[in-house]
């Protein structure tokens, strides 16, 4: 019943946005807060929207269809602020996904592909990009300059390779992986020249490589094989936040600070 209610309020204000002809016509402000029960979505998208007072949002999913949609409707256009979207079964990345220009934050699960071009270029206010659920061997093969982005995270995804098209998020100050496989980094950290923070937050054979040399780093979060040793520029690096976790291939990581 409540999925019924939520398309009846987007069709009215699909209504709204198109059906009139006033140039500053307004949508009502109206705010949600349902529980939605997921399992009736095969593929789904979470969307986010400023209200009309832009000092609270309305939070709602739909399935792909009513979300290609809302892509054409000036109102949902102009204030969506977060898209969770689905990639799961995708050949390609949902080109409607690029009319939301004003999105700020977009999460991207179940990515099993990658040969899926993104152009986060598209995004001019990306700020927040977060990758979740997702088993993909190589990510961010293509370089694009994206500025706008400030961080970057990966959570529980098996991924075999970060390419050195990261690099295009050249304003990076945070980079997270957590409950990730153990990833080969194809770039050096310290080309993220205002890099703050970086947790790598799972069971890693390797340092990462530029490590020493990030010089606006503040925090540190690190789970590294006992097997590995620990650079010296590592132990004397000074920042605000430093927490390296020691593992054997058979226990589970102590952490320790440094």
């Amino acid at each position: 019943m409540r999925n019924l209610i939520v398309f009846l309020f987007l069709s009215l204000l699909l209504c709204s946005s198109s059906c009139k002809n006033e140039p500053d016509r307004k949508v009502a402000d109206v705010s949600i807060n349902y529980s939605y029960n997921m399992k009736l979505f095969e593929t789904y998208v979470e969307m986010e929207c400023l209200s009309q007072d832009v000092n609270s949002t309305t939070t709602f999913a739909v399935n792909k269809a009513m979300f290609h949609k809302l892509s054409n409707a000036s109102y949902f256009i102009d204030s969506t602020i977060f898209i969770k979207y689905n990639m799961k079964d995708a050949s390609e990345f949902d080109t409607a996904i690029y009319r939301f220009v004003h999105i700020t934050d977009l999460l991207l699960m179940h990515l099993e592909s990658d040969s899926i071009k993104i152009d986060y270029q598209k995004f001019p206010f990306l700020t927040y990009l977060t990758i979740s659920e997702s088993n993909i061997p190589v990510v961010f093969k293509n370089y694009y300059s994206c500025g706008s982005v400030k961080q970057i995270s990966f959570v529980n995804c098996k991924i075999d390779t970060i390419k050195d098209g990261v690099l295009g998020f050249y304003n990076l100050i945070d980079f997270e992986c957590s409950r990730t496989s153990d990833i080969v980094f194809d770039f050096l950290f310290s080309d993220f020249s205002n890099l703050e923070v970086l947790g790598l937050d799972y069971r890693s054979s390797r340092i990462p490589p530029g490590i020493c040399f990030c010089r606006n780093l503040k925090a540190l979060l690190l789970s590294i094989n006992k097997k590995v040793p620990i650079p010296d520029c590592l132990n004397s690096l000074k920042i605000n936040y430093k927490l390296i976790g020691r593992f054997e291939d058979s226990s589970t990581p102590s952490k320790t600070s440094l």
